[in-house]
C-alpha cells in the first residue's frame, strides 16, 4: 500500500482486479472516479494511438528490427511510434477544449503561447513527434508516462558524431563533454507522474 500510496480500498481493488475478482460494493454502487483516472485514461489512449501508427511507418520498424526487437516483443512491450507530425495525438484526441485541457495536464501536449510577430496563434502541439514509443507502467499495468527512442533521423545524425577527446572531459564525469553539460542523445525519458500533485 505504501509502496504504491494507494489507500486500502486501492490496495484490495488492485488485488482483486489481479484475481480476476470484482469487490462488492454496500447498495451496488459503481466505483468512485479517482481524481486521475482522466490522466490514466489520456496516457492509455495514447499508448494504444502509438501502437497503431507503428504499422505505418517503416523507418521505425526497421529501426526497432536493427535493435533486435520482434514483434512478439513489440507486441509484448506495447512499442509504437509517434508521428511526426506537429498535431497527430491532437488530432485524434483533442476535438474539444476539455480534451486538450487533460492531454496537457497528463502531459502529452504542450501549450503554445501566441507570438504575433511571427504570426502564431496560441494552441497546442503534440510533445512527442518521430519517435519510437516505450510505454511506462506502474505495477497495476497502468500507463503513467512514456520513453521516447529515436527517431529515425536522429539516429541517421548521431552516428557521425566524434567522440569528445580527453582535454574536453571534466575528470569526475562519465564521459559528458563538459561540467554541468549533457551530451547529445537521441533518447528521452518522461513520466506524466512528475506534473500530478499528489
Amino acid at each position: 500500500m505504501e509502496y504504491d500510496h494507494a489507500s486500502f480500498v486501492e490496495a484490495v481493488e488492485d488485488l482483486a482486479a489481479r484475481a480476476g475478482l470484482e469487490v462488492p460494493r454496500e447498495g451496488g454502487a459503481a466505483a468512485p472516479q479517482q481524481p486521475h483516472d482522466e490522466l490514466y485514461v489520456a496516457l492509455e489512449r495514447a499508448a494504444l494511438f502509438f501502437r497503431q501508427s507503428l504499422p505505418d511507418e517503416p523507418r521505425a520498424r526497421d529501426y526497432l528490427a536493427r535493435r533486435g526487437l520482434s514483434a512478439e516483443m513489440i507486441q509484448r512491450f506495447g512499442i509504437g511510434y509517434a508521428p511526426p507530425r506537429w498535431d497527430a495525438l491532437l488530432d485524434r484526441y483533442g476535438a474539444n477544449e476539455d480534451e486538450r485541457q487533460v492531454l496537457l495536464r497528463a502531459g502529452l501536449v504542450i501549450e503554445r503561447s501566441a507570438d504575433a510577430e511571427r504570426g502564431v496563434a496560441p494552441g497546442f502541439y503534440d510533445r512527442f513527434r518521430d519517435r519510437v514509443m516505450f510505454p511506462i507502467r506502474d505495477t497495476r499495468g497502468r500507463t503513467i508516462g512514456f520513453g521516447a527512442g529515436c527517431s529515425t533521423r536522429a539516429s541517421r545524425s548521431t552516428s557521425t558524431r566524434r567522440r569528445p577527446s580527453s582535454s574536453t572531459r571534466d575528470a569526475n564525469s562519465t564521459g559528458s563533454t563538459r561540467p554541468g553539460r549533457r551530451p547529445a542523445a537521441c533518447s528521452a525519458s518522461w513520466s506524466s507522474r512528475a506534473t500530478w500533485t499528489w
